[in-house]
Formats: C-alpha cells, sequence, structure tokens
C-alpha cells in the first residue's frame, strides 16, 4: 500500500502533536523576585548590573534556568518584604536567631561582610572589647543586624 508523502507528513506532525513532549508541557520558568537595598559598592542600583554581589545573585539564577526580578528598596522595607511574602528572597543579609525563625539561609555565604568601627580623624577611644564601648554613642542603621554579641550590647 502506498501513502502519499504528503499524508504521511500530515499522519506525522498529528501525532507528534499528541504526543505529550516534555518541553510542550513543562511551564516558563518561574521569576523569582528579589527585594533589596542599596549596600555599596556591593549592590547599587545606579551601577550596571545593580553592583557585583546583584549581578552574582542574578546571573547564578539564569545560569539555573530561573528569571529574577530585583526590586531596589530601602534594606528594612527589603527583609520585611521577604518575611511577609511580597518577595521571593533577597541577599547580603546577615544571619541571626529572629532572622532564622522566618527565613532560609543559604548553607554557604556567596559573599562575607567584615564590619569595622570607625571614628573621627584626630579623636583617640580606647577599647579593647565590645564591652568597653559601652561609655560612648554609637551609631548604628535601624533595623541591622551585626552579631549577638553586639546587639546583646545594645539590649
Amino acid at each position: 500500500m502506498h501513502i502519499p508523502r504528503r499524508r504521511t507528513w500530515r499522519v506525522v506532525a498529528m501525532l507528534a502533536l499528541a504526543m505529550p513532549w516534555p518541553w510542550a508541557h513543562a511551564a516558563p520558568p518561574e521569576t523569582v523576585r528579589l527585594g533589596i537595598g542599596e549596600y555599596p559598592p556591593f549592590k547599587v542600583e545606579a551601577e550596571p548590573g545593580g553592583g557585583p554581589l546583584t549581578e552574582i545573585v542574578v546571573e547564578a539564577f539564569k545560569a539555573a534556568g530561573v528569571r529574577s526580578s530585583v526590586e531596589w528598596v530601602p534594606n528594612n522595607r527589603a527583609i520585611a518584604g521577604v518575611m511577609s511574602g511580597r518577595y521571593d528572597g533577597s541577599f547580603g543579609w546577615a544571619r541571626s536567631a529572629e532572622r532564622e525563625e522566618s527565613l532560609l539561609f543559604s548553607s554557604r555565604p556567596i559573599h562575607s561582610y567584615r564590619m569595622v568601627f570607625v571614628q573621627r580623624a584626630g579623636e583617640s577611644r580606647d577599647w579593647a572589647s565590645l564591652s568597653d564601648l559601652g561609655q560612648w554613642r554609637v551609631g548604628v542603621t535601624r533595623g541591622n543586624f551585626y552579631s549577638q554579641p553586639f546587639a546583646d550590647l545594645q539590649a
């Protein structure tokens, strides 16, 4: 029996369309919504790519086939947005017991920050441990977590 070539291709095309091809039914990659605040020079809204730390995170998602979107907001709004579900994630945060109750942290950091104290040039303040700082007023960013020993000092 001879089947015309044109009809053969139609049958093959119909079978191909009816087959459960994985890519035909796969949902497009979801978009991970990231809420982040500026932390120069690592996270900077005006920089191409948002600064080096932002580039690393966005490229990591891209390499995994996941789209990401970045919304620049003040730092406290970024972490509160993750806790409330407005954002799927954020990055560049210090781990604390309070945050671990609501957030998942990666097992390995992609970057570590080193916090240091600064003072006005020409002034000398002698101190050897955090407890020695209690006699001075120390400025901090509201909502930031620096370390548990420092948090204990603030209490």
